[in-house]
């Protein structure tokens, strides 16, 4: 495996792995923070008439977003995972390269970029 040669043992190629992990989980569910705090900006009264109310719904997603800055800090002070956490950029500019390559051959052959998803129960598309 060529993550192996990027350091001397299995473990610093686990760390390697787990630690650009960790980076994407924390970036997913910040999106869904800041998400949820732009949803309840522009629409206050449908998470008030929500079955699914969120606790403290002004508190928690700063909170959130809080914690998952100090664990970048604490990634970022470790000597085991800061190079990991400097390569993580190096990944979404991949991936948004490969977007970017599959959104043009999707374009070029007319086919849409995004599938309509049916709402359960209603018959109707999101």
């Amino acid at each position: 495996m060529p993550i192996l040669l990027l350091g001397d043992s299995v473990i610093e190629a686990f760390t390697f792995v787990t630690s650009v992990a960790s980076t994407f989980i924390l970036f997913i569910w910040s999106m869904i923070a800041i998400s949820f705090i732009q949803y309840l900006r522009k629409h206050p009264e449908r998470h008030a008439s929500s079955k699914f109310k969120t606790p403290l719904p002004r508190v928690v997603p700063w909170v959130v977003l809080a914690f998952f800055a100090f664990i970048l800090v604490t990634l970022a002070l470790a000597d085991d995972t800061r190079l990991p956490l400097m390569y993580t950029p190096i990944w979404f500019v991949v991936l948004a390269g490969m977007w970017q390559l599959t959104k043009r051959r999707l374009t070029r052959e007319g086919r849409p970029l995004t599938a309509a998803v049916e709402i359960p129960g209603t018959g109707e598309d999101a």
